[in-house]
């Protein structure tokens, strides 16, 4: 690892390498498309086609987030990788049906073509077919997601669509959409020519009535934090199936509590049928104790459940609020007490961005630590330093990374500073940060997401 605070001195002087491309001279204005052929200069002189890929693929979404399509797909031409290429396809799919540009944005997301478990091309039709909704083209994006020839997978991105009506604030018409979820795909008279015929046509039941359920449960969670419990309620006790209509209660039940009507949270709780279907309820009970100050209690109880469920969760949940009030040494030994080693991780992950939030950085690598999974340490490393930079705290965020960042780690943290950075503004601190970085691949990539802020 470098010393500690040379990547702070270096961004602070300005810093560059003999033959460094010096961004603030030849973009003065921080002109995006002077960025972004900075970028792409800099990726030519890259020894890897799958190296390139990163950067190409960075450029293209940028430019699609900007608007400039064409632009983002002559970009993904340059990619070499069949997936990445795919995952690009996706982004700029999205791109053009947030723009309304719906039939175009079908042609790209149906032409997707990979083979993984989590496919680029099924989860492109499912955000083209959620955005038709959101536009009051329902029945459009039904038509959309019909493509999708994995019926479990179809039925979920039928039941984002439900679930996208009702974030517009229609719960009627949402309700509507919902009981369409499995239906009226098989029996249609326009059989379009995208249409899997198969086996499944003797009926995909549990994937339909699933999703129909995870739809009306998400769609009576809605109900519930807009404050109308009796319409949430009733569209529970509208899901025919015992699994589903449990779910759809213990949401309700978690909003309640979440508001601290806790007794009412329990009578809702009351009317779960199915075994351990209360599981998340009692847990959000637990965490609505220790919000409104009564730890002791809330602490038993998480211990409670723990016991009875196996589930830490809730000993999660009074470790961050302890955090949050600033007892960090009690909030430790809470955590430790959480049996589940991914659950503790979290806990502790969530207790180290409490200590960042609360000024005490000499803390944070203590914690780090003890967390023990390297990918979740490095998440949890980065999410702080974003906060850092987001509170204007540059400084601290770049010394964090060096000290903290394991090997290959300190390029990327250093990519999303300088992103947020010019997200909040601060293009000349952003391309500073990105300056400073000694990976080619990574200051291409850097100065590529600087440049979705640029002018």
């Amino acid at each position: 690892m470098r010393g500690i605070g040379l990547i702070v001195l270096a961004w602070l002087a300005l810093s560059a390498t003999v033959g460094r491309a010096q961004t603030t001279e030849s973009c003065p204005d921080f002109e995006r498309d002077c960025l972004l052929q900075i970028s792409r200069q800099l990726s030519a002189g890259l020894s890897r086609q799958s190296l390139r890929d990163e950067v190409f693929f960075t450029t293209s979404v940028v430019l699609s987030k900007l608007g400039r399509l064409e632009e983002a797909q002559n970009d993904a031409n340059e990619i070499g990788n069949v997936l990445t290429y795919s995952e690009v396809q996706g982004e700029i799919a999205l791109a053009m049906a947030e723009s309304g540009r719906f039939a175009d944005a079908f042609e790209i997301a149906n032409g997707i073509s990979d083979a993984r478990n989590r496919s680029a091309r099924v989860a492109a039709l499912e955000a083209v077919g959620v955005e038709q909704a959101k536009a009051g083209l329902i029945d459009e994006g039904f038509r959309t997601v019909s493509a999708i020839s994995n019926p479990f997978r179809r039925s979920q991105a039928q039941a984002e669509i439900a679930i996208a009506v009702a974030t517009t604030g229609d719960l009627s018409l949402a309700l509507t959409t919902a009981a369409r979820i499995g239906m009226g795909y098989w029996f249609s008279d326009d059989q379009s020519d995208f249409k899997i015929a198969s086996g499944v046509v003797a009926r995909t039941n549990e994937f339909d009535q699933y999703w129909f359920y995870e739809a009306m449960a998400e769609i009576a969670r809605v109900q519930a934090e807009n404050g109308d419990i009796v319409a949430a309620l009733q569209t529970a006790n509208a899901i025919p199936g015992l699994e589903g209509r449990s779910h759809a209660l213990a949401k309700i039940a978690v909003v309640q509590a979440g508001n601290g009507a806790i007794d009412d949270a329990l009578a809702t709780s009351q009317r779960i049928e199915m075994a351990y279907g209360d599981q998340s309820v009692v847990i959000a009970i637990a965490d609505g104790l220790a919000f409104h100050g009564q730890l002791e209690k809330s602490l038993d109880m998480a211990r409670r459940i723990q016991k009875t469920y196996g589930d830490g969760k809730a000993l999660q949940a009074v470790a961050m609020r302890l955090a949050a009030q600033g007892d960090f040494g009690k909030s430790t030994d809470v955590a430790t007490e959480i049996i589940n080693v991914n659950e503790q991780r979290n806990a502790l992950s969530s207790i180290a961005m409490q200590l960042a939030q609360a000024g005490r950085l000499e803390q944070i690598a203590e914690v780090l630590e003890q967390v023990g999974e390297a990918r979740l340490r490095f998440d949890t490393l980065l999410d702080i330093c974003v906060w850092l930079a987001e509170n204007e705290k540059m400084a601290d965020a770049l010394a964090l990374a060096e000290q903290l960042g394991g090997r290959g780690d300190l390029e990327e943290l250093m990519v999303s500073i300088a992103f947020v950075r010019s997200r909040v503004g601060d293009l000349a601190g952003a391309i500073k940060i990105a300056d400073a970085i000694d990976d080619d691949m990574f200051r291409a990539i850097a100065l590529a997401r600087v440049a979705e802020f640029g002018n």
